[in-house]
């Protein structure tokens, strides 16, 4: 059997290994790797008028103000996730070690949406900066939560309460952010995935299926990003 390409959404797999096969690409038998040489550089600043000869080759590192700076690491964060999952769960290659950015990918996006709009809360209540110091997203939420209805009267629905559910369930496998960073945590001890939720919560987590949480966490990611929209529309209106 070929190479599967399973379609995000669903749909019909393709055998994808013509595809591989045009582009050179053979994930049974991988190329020789490439080794570092001498006169190669890591971080290039392009600084002449031929470097942006070809501008796909260049990433733009703007600078914004703290709360724009907020939303593009959130924005960030969630597109390297979707691309990453879409890839993981469309053609099976890799699932079991793209696992591990993909959820923290999609973890820090959480956290740094939530601390996002709570810093957004705090300037229209006209509270000074604060430096949130934890990776605790249950307590990041609840206080979001109640910032957003303070100063902008947001009232929570059925939607927030599926998302604050999931939220729970994340923090509760992953609290310190930890788990799919590092295999081993600051004491040295090695981590456990275990079931965070339900009969079976505490026993050893062997799988996560990869469709799910991704497609439950586009659903929250879009329900965030439309509060910080709405958000930003009161701001600019004060």
């Amino acid at each position: 059997m070929g190479r599967l390409f399973r379609p995000p959404y669903g749909g019909k797999p393709l055998d994808i290994a013509p595809l591989l096969a045009l582009i050179g690409l053979n994930l049974d038998e991988p190329p020789p790797q490439p080794m570092p040489q001498k006169g190669d550089e890591l971080i290039v600043v392009p600084t002449r008028p031929q470097d942006f000869d070809n501008p796909d080759d260049l990433a733009c590192l703007t600078q914004y103000p703290p709360d724009w700076n907020w939303q593009l690491y959130a924005c960030s964060y969630r597109r390297a996730a979707t691309i990453l999952a879409n890839w993981a769960v469309a053609t099976a290659v890799f699932s079991d070690t793209l696992v591990l950015p993909i959820v923290f990918l999609f973890r820090q996006y959480l956290e740094v949406t939530l601390k996002c709009l709570i810093a957004c809360a705090e300037d229209a209540l006209g509270k000074p900066p604060a430096v949130h110091r934890t990776h605790d997203l249950d307590r990041l939420q609840r206080l979001a939560k109640d910032l957003l209805l303070e100063a902008f009267a947001l009232q929570s629905d059925d939607r927030w309460s599926v998302t604050e559910e999931c939220i729970r369930q994340v923090n509760a496998w992953d609290c310190k952010s930890m788990l799919f960073r590092y295999p081993v945590d600051t004491r040295g001890a090695q981590p456990k995935f275990q079931i965070p939720n339900g009969p079976d919560a505490g026993q050893p987590a062997y799988h996560l299926h990869l469709r799910a949480f991704r497609d439950t966490m586009e659903k929250i990611a879009n329900f965030l990003d439309a509060i910080r929209r709405l958000v930003n529309e009161r701001m600019s209106e004060a």
